[in-house]
Order: structure tokens, then C-alpha cells, then sequence
């Protein structure tokens, strides 16, 4: 699974860059959700009849691409990629950024596993058993380290004994808050936005109680942008406050930014510039 989860990133990255740069050349968002259409059911009709289904393909790709790509997908992934494929065209009409419900949709074709729904779980199901009628895995095995190489202990920053702010009650978050926490936020979210929440390994965003406050911590600047929304938050503390049973501060950061300088420290690098003639400030 992590293999998968590392690859997957950077199919990601890699769809993503494509996608940006159709766009950037003017390429009409509905042309390419077409052609990713036509393109997924030459696959799946090459699945169903692999050898007649030569003579019925659209023609977006030649033949021997089309051949390659159909080894790589399972039929009900494919399946899942048409309808999600289909859902955002439809919705092209109503959207309000068609830009990034396109995006949005790359992304979700690319890691199925931010999609709970049923047609997702079993396009990831079809796939596993694929792969073991083939025998067709990928394991990936911890590299041991080199005998020449002695483990080097990391320098931890000093510690720095700070007043602390009186715990509360709801510092003692009850087991299993977070399951409870992303099932009601997800019955009152639509797609893609509820993909977000999930309870995986790699879940785009992870919550945890932290100072009296619940502090939602986002994988990345994208993940922090598409739900740190005054609705979003909303829903999320009047979530909160049912599962703790009272009122809890909620708080969105970026897991990827740099920690903000304390004002303390501030203080004592502005000092240090200030007075350079007796403190010398180590970069």
C-alpha cells in the first residue's frame, strides 16, 4: 500500500501538470473531459472484447496506446473512471469554477482512495483481484541500512518552558471521536468535497484535540484551500459541538507551511540585530 500511495502521488503531479498546461494553451475544459471519456471507454471495450474491439475504437488513441493502457486498468475501474468523468460534465452547467471541478476530478481519478463511495471501493476491489489471478504485486521491503552507516542521533531543539494555558475538559477527547467526527461531517457534504474527509492512512485531512481547540490538519496548501471555508467550518464545529457535547474552537492549518516564528522569538532575534555588537545571532 505505501508503494502505491508514493506512485500514486506522482501520477498526481504528473496529471495535474498535464492538465494545467492543455489549459494554459487554451484547450476547452469539456473537449478534454470528452476525450478522457471516449479514451476510457476504448479501454473498457478492449477489456469486454479484446479482439473484435479493435475495429470499435473512437480513435483518441492509436491502437497500440490504447492496447498498452488496457493491461494497466481493471474493468471496474474503469467503470468508476467513466461515470466520475460523466458527473463533472454534467455538472460543468451549474459550476461555478469548471477549472477546479476538472481538477478536483483528475485528482479523484488518480487516488481512488479519497473516494468512500461504493463505486470506488469496488473499481480498488476489482483491481486486488486482478492481481491475484496475475500475481501481478509490487512489494516493497524497508531498505536496511549499510553497515558502514552508524545511525546519528538528531539534534532536538532546545525545549523552552512556556506558561500553558489551563487544560479543559475537552482535552480528553473520547475514543474514536474522529470516526464519529468525519461520518456526520460526510452525511452533509457532496462530492468532491466530502473526499476530503476519511478516516484512511493518508487522509487529506486528520483532526486531533490540541490547546481546547479541535485543529484540523490539512496534507497540503491545495487540501487547506478547497475546505477552509466559512461554510465548511461551520459545519465542522456544529459537528464538534454534538460529538464533545458543548461548544470547541476549530482551527484549519497547512501541514506542509513552516511554523510561524513565537513572538518571543521575535523579540530576541529583533534584540540580537539591534545589539549586534555584543550578541551574535547563528543561522
Amino acid at each position: 500500500c505505501g508503494v502505491w500511495h508514493v506512485h500514486a502521488k506522482d501520477y498526481t503531479k504528473k496529471a495535474l501538470e498535464l492538465f494545467n498546461r492543455l489549459y494554459a494553451e487554451g484547450k476547452d475544459l469539456g473537449a478534454v473531459m470528452d476525450e478522457l471519456c471516449c479514451l476510457t471507454r476504448d479501454l473498457l471495450i478492449l477489456k469486454t472484447a479484446p479482439k473484435a474491439g479493435i475495429t470499435m475504437l473512437s480513435g483518441v488513441a492509436s491502437d497500440a496506446d490504447a492496447l498498452r493502457l488496457c493491461d494497466a486498468f481493471a474493468s471496474g475501474e474503469l467503470v468508476r473512471i467513466m461515470e466520475r468523468i460523466e458527473n463533472t460534465v454534467v455538472n460543468f452547467t451549474r459550476s461555478a469554477s469548471r477549472r477546479m471541478d476538472a481538477e478536483l476530478c483528475v485528482i479523484s481519478l488518480c487516488q481512488p482512495e479519497l473516494q468512500l463511495d461504493v463505486g470506488s471501493i469496488n473499481a480498488r476491489l476489482t483491481r486486488l483481484e486482478e492481481q491475484v489471478k496475475t500475481g501481478n504485486f509490487v512489494a516493497a521491503a524497508p531498505a536496511a541500512p549499510k553497515a558502514s552507516e552508524a545511525p546519528v542521533a538528531e539534534e532536538l531543539p532546545e525545549k523552552k518552558y512556556e506558561p500553558q494555558e489551563e487544560e479543559t475538559s475537552v482535552d480528553e477527547a473520547p475514543v474514536g471521536f474522529w470516526t464519529d467526527l468525519v461520518s456526520a461531517i460526510r452525511q452533509e457534504l457532496q462530492p468532491p468535497v466530502s473526499g476530503f474527509f476519511t478516516t484512511s492512512v493518508n487522509a487529506p485531512v486528520t483532526g486531533k484535540i490540541q490547546g481546547g481547540q479541535l485543529v484540523l490538519s490539512c496534507a497540503n496548501a491545495f487540501t487547506m484551500e478547497m475546505i477552509n471555508k466559512p461554510e465548511i467550518v461551520a459545519l465542522v464545529s456544529r459537528k464538534a459541538t454534538a460529538v464533545f457535547g458543548k461548544n470547541i474552537p476549530v482551527k484549519f492549518i497547512d501541514a506542509t507551511a513552516k511554523p510561524e516564528m513565537s513572538q518571543r522569538m521575535e523579540q530576541l532575534m529583533s534584540f540580537g540585530r539591534e545589539h549586534s555588537d555584543i550578541v551574535r545571532i547563528k543561522e
